[in-house]
């Protein structure tokens, strides 16, 4: 039985990105399988992939979509952040591309308490967000 895109989900959830990625090169399973999950997916872009950007369009694929977008994010509380941050269970690698987006640099202290920091920064830049929108108004 080919794998699915439900098994590179768990695989994701139990490994975390890089091993996802490390257990998926290290596996038997072909590019030929990766593309088909791809392309149910609608991820498949280009015909040639190779094994490797497969594999990894399929896990970034599993991180990216396992967040809130974060416009959504900026309507939520500091609160509401760290108890979906805690249910989620989102990578360090999705939450330090949310900082990235927010054009945020996170510091080596900051990173051991990353889903806190994470879930400050969003409320604060919401609530900045808000006050320069309402000032213009």
């Amino acid at each position: 039985m080919p794998m699915t895109f439900t098994e590179v989900k768990r695989l994701v959830k139990i490994l975390g990105p890089k091993g996802a990625v490390a257990g998926l090169l290290e596996s038997d399973v072909n590019t030929s399988v990766l593309k088909t999950i791809a392309t149910k997916e609608k991820l498949a872009r280009v015909p040639t992939n190779s094994r490797m950007e497969l594999i990894n369009m399929l896990v970034d694929h599993v991180t990216q979509s396992s967040l809130k977008p974060t416009e959504t994010l900026m309507r939520m509380s500091y609160d509401e952040l760290l108890s979906y941050f805690n249910e989620a269970g989102p990578s360090t690698e999705s939450l330090m591309k949310i900082m990235k987006e927010l054009n945020y640099k996170v510091g080596s202290e900051d990173k051991k308490h990353l889903r806190r920091f994470v879930a400050r920064q969003i409320s604060e830049t919401a609530l900045f967000s808000n006050v320069a929108t309402r000032d213009t108004d």
